[in-house]
């Protein structure tokens, strides 16, 4: 997996460096079919939430996004990829509805 930087004002080129060989190295230890896996449903859960939105069942929406969410939170895979991603922030992309363990955050057809 390639790593591409991005600016990090106020931290110097070698740590930014040593920052992202580390990131690529946790990276690298994640199973590659448990990620493909793990993103596919992702985009399948995030097309059927958004037509639930559209369809305004907007609870149904909801109710799956925080199931969701809550899976992933103890999913092994995803734990990994988080951990990896507080390395530099903004370079792994955020796994949709993964903020979504309770209702607390907002409803999920207004994001």
């Amino acid at each position: 997996m390639t790593v591409q930087a991005q600016n990090y004002p106020g931290m110097p080129d070698a740590a930014m460096h040593n920052r992202m060989l580390q990131m690529e190295s946790c990276l690298e230890n994640i199973d590659e079919a448990a990620m493909e896996t793990l993103q596919a449903r992702t985009q399948r859960l995030d097309a059927e939430i958004k037509s639930l939105c559209a369809q305004g069942k907007r609870q149904e929406a909801q109710q799956k996004a925080v199931t969701f969410g809550q899976e992933m939170a103890t999913d092994p895979t995803a734990q990994h990829m988080r951990r990896c991603g507080e390395l530099m922030p903004g370079i792994v992309p955020d796994m949709t509805y993964t903020h979504e363990k309770d209702a607390s955050a907002g409803h999920v057809c207004d994001q």
